[in-house]
């Protein structure tokens, strides 16, 4: 129904692909451990993708063909012309803030292996993951790296603006606090005003930027440990209940209450298990296993 609303500009398959994402976060709320079902905001819907590479938005001879449009991609790297070899199954439109506006990036997904760019070495290694560092014992060495440690720091940055935006939020909302200053619980309308919504997007980028210096971080000390070996052994660790709260209350010798907080902020940090899944990926496309 809303596909026939929206026909000038959302194709039937891409129509289908966001009703599929819906259904599943309704299907875990009903049948699986889901909570409650979060609603994206407007200017959170960041990507859209097709089925397939045979109609709606498609690939074909280098460009993106898409709703009467003919987009023509930067394919930058020799990495992505190899790539490219391969069958493309459907497309993905993905959209980033940078500085001041939006970068919009044609994600493709092949079919197959990916091109191999670093070759993976015959040998076995342990793996000791923490919230913020990972030790690495080899055969013939032993290594422990703090995780994103050659990454810039712009956490200073990012907290700056968001006690701004925190400021402003309080100015014109002053009815969703209590005397206290602690939010009001319950249903409540928060109004965002244009000075809000410029240190929003203030923020995006430099959290997208964070994100990516990680990710490349993780991606050069994975290629580093596939260099010395293709079975790595490494302990099954929840960190998702390492960033909850602790659920006990207890008091330190002066009787204040200790914090209740656990391992949230550097989990968000260094990004643990995202390495896990970049350095599984790594060790599987040059015939490795990840064994936890």
């Amino acid at each position: 129904m809303q596909q026939h609303r929206y026909q000038k500009h959302i194709d039937s398959l891409t129509a289908q692909k966001i009703a599929s994402s819906v259904w599943r976060s309704v299907e875990k709320y009903l049948f699986d451990n889901g909570k409650c079902i979060h609603f994206r905001k407007y200017d959170e819907f960041e990507s859209m993708e097709g089925k397939k590479n045979t109609s709606g938005m498609r690939f074909k001879d280098g460009r993106l063909h898409w709703r009467g449009q003919v987009i023509q991609p930067q394919i930058r790297t020799d990495y992505d012309r190899k790539a490219l070899k391969s069958r493309v199954k459907y497309c993905r439109i993905h959209r980033k803030p940078v500085s001041a506006k939006y970068h919009y990036y044609l994600q493709l997904v092949l079919e197959g292996r990916p091109p191999v760019k670093h070759m993976v070495a015959h040998g076995t290694a342990g793996l000791d993951i923490g919230t913020s560092t990972a030790a690495v014992v080899t055969e013939d060495s032993c290594q422990l790296t703090v995780l994103g440690s050659d990454t810039k720091d712009r956490s200073a940055q990012i907290r700056r603006i968001q006690r701004a935006m925190d400021r402003s939020r309080r100015a014109t909302n002053p009815d969703n606090y209590l005397p206290d200053g602690a939010v009001r619980r319950g249903a409540r309308k928060w109004i965002r005003t244009k000075h809000y919504e410029k240190l929003q997007f203030r923020k995006r980028p430099l959290e997208r930027r964070h994100a990516d210096a990680i990710n490349a971080s993780h991606h050069r000390l994975a290629n580093e440990i596939a260099s010395k070996a293709d079975t790595v052994y490494v302990e099954k660790m929840s960190f998702r209940g390492l960033t909850r709260k602790s659920k006990s209350a207890t008091k330190k010798a002066d009787g204040r209450f200790r914090s209740r907080k656990r391992f949230g902020k550097s989990i968000g940090n260094h990004a643990p298990a995202v390495f896990l899944n970049i350095l599984g990926n790594r060790l599987a496309s040059g015939g490795g296993q990840l064994i936890k």
